[in-house]
C-alpha cells in the first residue's frame, strides 16, 4: 500500500487549498458537467455489450444502466461538499516508476486537476481490478484515510472517502469503460457490472 500512501500524502499537501491552485491557470477544476453526448454514446456501447451477453445473475440490465444514468448528476453532486485538492487524473500502476532507490515515483501529469483526492483511489482501483491484480478497497480506503487524517488533522472518515469514491466509479464505468468493453471476455465485464452494481447499491441507487 505504499503508492496508496504516497498519493495520500500529495493529496494532503494541497488539501482544501482551492483557491491557491486556482491561480495556475493551467490548473483547472474537473468539469462535471457531463454532456448528453456523451451519455447517449455511453448507452449505445452498454446496449450492445448486454445484447452479446447470456443472461448472468451479475450481469446489470439496460433498464438498470439507464436508471443510474438518469441519476448520474445527483451521485456526482454527493461529492460536493468533500474537499478539494491536487489530482493526479490518471493514476495506475502503469504511471508508478521505480527510482535508482526503488522509490515509487508517480509519472504521466498530463490529466492534472483540482479534484476530490479519492477520485485518484477510485480509478486506481479500477485499474487495478481490471487487470487482473485487484486490490482491497477496504484496505485501500482505510490506508488513505488514516495517512491523510495524520498529515491534515480533518478528521476524515472511512464512510466519506468510500462515497467519493463509488461516485467517482460509476461515472467512469458508466460513461467510459463501455468504450473498452466491447468485445471483452465476459468474466471481464461481468467484474465491471457487479463492480457498479455494489457501488450503486452502497450509494442507495440500486436495491
Amino acid at each position: 500500500m505504499d503508492t496508496i500512501r504516497m498519493i495520500a500524502r500529495l493529496h494532503a499537501a494541497f488539501w482544501n487549498e482551492t483557491s491557491k491552485l486556482a491561480s495556475f491557470e493551467w490548473l483547472s477544476p474537473k468539469d462535471e458537467v457531463i454532456p448528453t453526448e456523451a451519455k447517449d454514446a455511453a448507452l449505445q456501447k452498454w446496449n450492445e455489450i448486454i445484447d452479446g451477453m447470456q443472461p448472468a445473475n451479475n450481469m446489470l440490465t439496460y433498464r438498470q444502466i439507464e436508471h443510474l444514468m438518469d441519476k448520474l448528476e445527483d451521485i456526482l453532486s454527493l461529492k460536493k461538499t468533500f474537499p478539494k485538492t491536487l489530482c493526479h487524473g490518471d493514476f495506475h500502476m502503469e504511471n508508478v516508476l521505480l527510482s535508482a532507490d526503488n522509490s515509487p515515483v508517480i509519472a504521466d501529469w498530463q490529466e492534472v486537476r483540482i479534484a476530490c483526492g479519492p477520485e485518484d483511489i477510485s480509478f486506481f482501483l479500477q485499474r487495478a481490478s481490471a487487470s487482473g491484480n485487484p486490490l482491497s478497497a477496504d484496505t485501500a480506503i482505510e490506508v488513505y484515510t488514516k495517512t491523510v487524517n495524520e498529515l491534515v488533522e480533518n478528521h476524515l472518515s472511512v464512510s466519506s472517502v468510500r462515497e467519493v469514491i463509488d461516485a467517482a466509479k460509476l461515472h467512469t464505468m458508466l460513461i467510459h469503460w463501455p468504450h473498452f468493453l466491447i468485445g471483452a471476455p465476459s468474466d471481464v465485464i461481468l467484474g465491471i457490472s457487479l463492480e457498479l452494481k455494489s457501488a450503486a447499491g452502497r450509494l442507495g441507487y440500486l436495491a
